[in-house]
């Protein structure tokens, strides 16, 4: 069982892991200068299969910035510039080619306007400064002969320039989708504007960030300055981790304290550049959960295989006892050829201790190598073994098996010793009876409370945790979970067998309708021996419930399965509301960021309230 849970919890953790396009994602704060060195130490660090840098530069165009699309200008409140490392990351509708830009809208239709389809079929792209007081933006002094091309340069400054692919129309939530994939987060997308797409160029990053800065250029006499704008990069290095060298699905702690040794390298190796990078391991966070799934999976067996051991227990009992009555006459004949009951006993419990043992360890040693064998199709190493299936947990449970044998057999062993060559010989005795009566005491009642009111739960969806704030009684009700059927049974079973009488009639009713002509021989059978009846009753139905368990155990997390389905999706319903559905487009092109989340802010409370008021509704929030 362990094995199984184990080889589950790695398919999930393999599953998951080639669900993450990039493991780690290094956000790098400050200069673009810096994101070459930035990069070579990243990639160069051992653990590091594949790199790959994502810039999406955000900048609010101020007045003294104007885009030229086949020297038309274009005016818009945001101009974003968006390159990968790999152009084949990013997605179909916005890949450029090479030398070659892709301008993406960022709008709905009645934002833009007219924009998209007039901007179809243009072929160059060009951002300039203009009214601007410098002479050139790329750092060349201009002869003070030539006034005219001054003057000329005053009045504009080119940044950049690129030739166009084409211009699409891109929504927020596609390309906020492209980022989760990515990085495992989104990110912020201005509402209205547009994007350009370009091979990864790190001339252009560089004039768009002094663009962006407030800085066109650098002379000698000094820095040149323009109006800066608002100004958010995103400097993003994505990591791919040697999964096949740093994780294993049976090892998650192993594999976990890889990751965190990885990541502490990976900040000594950026601290000594400059820019801080701020590590975002996504694998680091999966694995982080799984090992705590992965810890509380012995828990679990160990829960499950008590109510298992228990059941076994009786089970052993009865069906030793059934046996042992059945060869008294064999101990009786040893008794009377002079064996000593002592010597008996002796050697009853040492064989009985022997097995237990013997069968323990194989049963350890097949349980745990043919399940590996099975799942991987060869053996693991020994390491991975001794942390897959812990000795401590194996040793246990071997002793629990040696104890529960020991315990089932003293009074058996007890009563054969004991049993005299007279008493031996004889058909019926009265020693028989009384050794393999079946009481219903305290712990049968208790176990049919138990098991009655979990079954009803079950059946009523009814839970005395339910609203409760303790833990030990959340606990106590998760604990019925695993053993409340093979109480129910055992409580039930012992009750029914206890009562002779009410077991007769019942049985007398069972007969009559399947014993046919041997219904009457049946009968005076069971008149004669009802407690080897009881005893085969309650071994039987030991055994249906240890046949049934595993299938009332599936059916009873399919509830939790769902409930942790439910969890992990976060509500029934979600919906995405755009910054243009809740202000004006007004305020979206003129106000500054800080405006546009205040108003945003101040019209959310009205819809949540609103949303909450709809039929069928129990709750609403926003994020």
């Amino acid at each position: 069982m362990n094995i199984a849970s184990r080889f589950a919890l790695k398919q999930y953790v393999e599953d998951q892991l080639d669900r993450i396009t990039w493991d780690i994602s290094g956000y790098q704060s400050g200069d673009v200068q810096a994101i070459p060195d930035v990069s070579r130490a990243l990639r160069t660090t051992e653990g590091i299969s594949e790199h790959n840098n994502l810039i999406f530069l955000r900048n609010s165009l101020t007045s003294e910035d104007v885009a030229y699309i086949d020297g038309e200008p274009i005016r818009m409140p945001w101009l974003s510039l968006l390159t990968v490392t790999d152009t084949s990351t990013l997605p179909l509708s916005i890949r450029p080619s090479a030398d070659k830009a892709v301008f993406a809208l960022v709008g709905t239709k009645s934002q833009m306007g007219n924009a998209y389809a007039e901007l179809q079929n243009r072929k160059h792209f060009e951002l300039k400064i203009e009214n601007h007081h410098s002479l050139d933006p790329y750092g060349s002094e201009v002869d003070e002969e030539h006034e005219e091309t001054e003057e000329e340069l005053s009045r504009s400054v080119s940044v950049f320039e690129m030739e166009l692919e084409r211009t699409i129309r891109i929504e927020r939530k596609d390309l906020n989708r492209w980022f989760l994939e990515q990085t495992s987060s989104p990110s912020l997308i201005p509402e209205i504007g547009a994007i350009l797409v370009i091979p990864y160029n790190e001339n252009i990053i560089r004039r768009f960030d002094a663009l962006a800065r407030g800085i066109v250029t650098v002379h000698d006499d000094g820095d040149m300055h323009e109006e800066a704008g608002n100004y958010f990069p995103d400097i993003i290095h994505l990591l791919k981790i040697d999964t096949e060298d740093q994780v294993s699905g049976w090892d998650i702690q192993g594999s976990l304290t890889n990751l965190e040794t990885l990541e502490n390298f990976l900040n000594e190796r950026t601290f000594t550049i400059g820019p801080r990078v701020f590590i975002d391991n996504s694998t680091k966070v999966l694995l982080e959960r799984m090992n705590d799934t992965a810890q509380k999976v012995g828990l679990i067996s160990l829960l499950i295989a008590l109510p298992l051991i228990w059941v076994g227990w009786i089970l052993m009992a009865n069906l030793t006892g059934m046996l042992l009555l059945n060869e008294r006459r064999k101990f009786g004949l040893m008794r009377l050829r002079g064996v000593s009951g002592k010597i008996m006993g002796r050697a009853l419990q040492m064989s009985i201790g022997s097995g237990a043992l013997l069968g323990g360890v194989i049963g350890a040693l097949v349980g745990t190598l043919l399940p590996i064998f099975f799942y991987e199709g060869g053996m693991l190493p020994l390491e991975t073994i001794l942390i897959v299936q812990q000795p401590y947990i194996l040793l246990t449970f071997i002793i629990i098996g040696v104890i529960v044998a020991l315990a089932v057999s003293r009074k058996l062993v007890k009563y054969a010793s004991r049993i005299s060559p007279l008493e031996a010989s004889g058909r019926v005795v009265d020693s028989e009876s009384k050794q393999a009566n079946v009481k219903f005491g305290f712990l049968g009642f208790v176990s049919l409370v138990l098991g009655s009111y979990k079954i009803l739960g079950w059946i009523f969806s009814y839970s005395i945790a339910s609203g409760s704030e303790s833990r030990w009684l959340v606990s106590f009700d998760q604990i019925l979970d695993f053993a409340g059927f093979p109480l129910f049974v055992y409580g039930l079973v012992t009750f029914l067998v206890s009562r002779k009488v009410i077991m007769n009639h019942i049985l007398q009713v069972i007969v009559s309708i399947i014993g046919g002509s041997l219904r009457h021989l049946t009968l005076k059978h069971i008149s004669t021996k009802p407690q080897r009846v009881a005893g085969f009753l309650l071994i039987v139905a030991m055994m249906t419930t240890i046949g049934l368990y595993p299938t009332v155990m599936t059916a009873v997390f399919d509830n939790k399965i769902e409930r942790g389905t439910r969890i992990q999706v976060g509500s029934d319903v979600q919906l995405t509301l755009n910054a243009s559905d809740i202000v004006s487009n007004e305020l979206l092109a003129s106000g500054g960021i800080g405006e546009q989340y205040q108003a945003i802010q101040q019209k959310i409370p009205s819809l949540i309230e609103a949303m909450k008021s709809a039929d069928g509704v129990n709750n609403a929030t926003w994020t």
